[in-house]
């Protein structure tokens, strides 16, 4: 990061396709699911009772996931062979690609429902993509602030915590970007695996319903269940581009009943909500060249890694003195006073002094 603080920027991961939902556009077709309908006896979907639209938001119909079994598609998807049902998942996959989304949208919002089984409490916060490289985010985790605001660069990131008015500057030293380019807007590698367990089709809605991989829910932190319990993932999908409109993830429980436990919903080109632009143009102010980022008024900080061997390499990040500075070391890697590698480093408070660490495996 320069002295003006020139980043390249990038995205939060929405492992899944991955917060308050935007107002939709007058002339845009919203719709809601009244009910789920009916199975027939031979096990396919009854057509007599199409899913109901209204002037409403995109809604996963109620009870759409009653029902389910472990491993056991039904209706369509029973109907359906596994190399038919892993090209429309891969299909679906692609259309939702970070390359694609921003082909055709200038912004991505999305709103995310999380419930806390510890609290028994559901957590919501809101996400903005401006591009594949921009993400903000009014995301509240504990011994974070309320607005939590990320621009990221492949080597610095700065975090602006509203309540303390404090930057702490990120230097990345860990040979990977925080997140890469795929990452924005996508859904996981994760998802071909899934098992396709329904399908629902309206005129203006294609759901998918499917069971999530052990490594699904490994990676969302969602919590290990019992052998004869799984997680299952509503995909609400636009049925004519096949982009995710809304996911929801339940927990199917021993004794039949279902508990939702994630819900997200998404926007495209509606813009950032009012509550995130705020912390956006604070953070802007913060970053923008001046008189505050005359050389009097910065430090530098500096990681040396494996020093003195063949792979000795330098990572610098400059920033704003009282600017605190966290950082990110390739694993196995801890920080060092000295050359010498004698020294632990122990951070003394002093934010407004210039800075050199050593790293290396401990």
């Amino acid at each position: 990061m320069s002295g003006k603080l020139s980043a390249v920027l990038f995205t939060l991961t929405l492992s899944m396709l991955v917060p308050a939902p935007c107002a939709p556009a007058q002339d845009d077709i919203v719709v809601d699911y009244s009910h789920v309908p009916e199975e027939s006896e031979d096990g396919t979907e009854s057509e007599s009772e199409p899913l109901m639209e209204t002037e409403m938001t995109y809604e996963i119909p109620a009870g759409i996931t009653d029902g389910l079994k472990k491993d056991t598609p039904t209706g369509e998807a029973a109907g359906m062979t596994m190399g038919e049902c892993g090209a429309l998942i891969d299909e679906v996959c692609l259309a939702n690609a970070g390359e694609e989304l921003w082909k055709k949208h200038d912004d991505v919002s999305a709103s995310f429902r999380l419930f806390n089984d510890d609290s028994e409490t559901w957590k919501e916060y809101s996400a903005f993509y401006a591009d594949p490289l921009i993400y903000y985010s009014d995301d509240w985790t504990p011994g974070l602030e309320e607005l939590r605001l990320l621009i990221y660069g492949e080597n610095a990131c700065v975090e602006d915590y509203m309540t303390s008015m404090r930057f702490v500057c990120f230097l990345n030293a860990s040979s990977k970007p925080y997140r890469s380019r795929n990452d924005a807007v996508t859904l996981d590698d994760d998802t071909r695996e899934e098992m396709l367990l329904a399908v629902h089709r309206t005129s203006s809605a294609l759901l998918l319903v499917t069971q999530l991989t052990e490594s699904t829910i490994l990676r969302f932190g969602l919590e290990e269940l019992p052998e004869n319990e799984f997680y299952s993932c509503v995909y609400l999908l636009d049925p004519s581009t096949l982009e995710v409109q809304t996911i929801l993830i339940s927990r199917h429980n021993e004794d039949g009943s279902v508990s939702d436990v994630r819900h997200i919903s998404f926007s495209y080109d509606h813009g950032m909500t009012p509550f995130v632009e705020t912390g956006y143009m604070g953070l802007i102010r913060h970053m923008t060249p001046g008189a505050v980022w005359a050389p009097e008024y910065l430090r530098d900080v500096r990681v040396i890694l494996d020093p003195g061997t063949e792979n000795e390499r330098t990572c610098i990040l400059t920033t704003l003195k009282g600017d605190p500075v966290s950082y990110t070391l390739p694993d196995g890697y801890v920080l060092y006073a000295d050359e010498t590698l004698t020294r632990r480093w122990m951070d003394n408070g002093d934010y407004a002094s210039d800075l050199t660490l050593w790293a290396a495996p401990e």
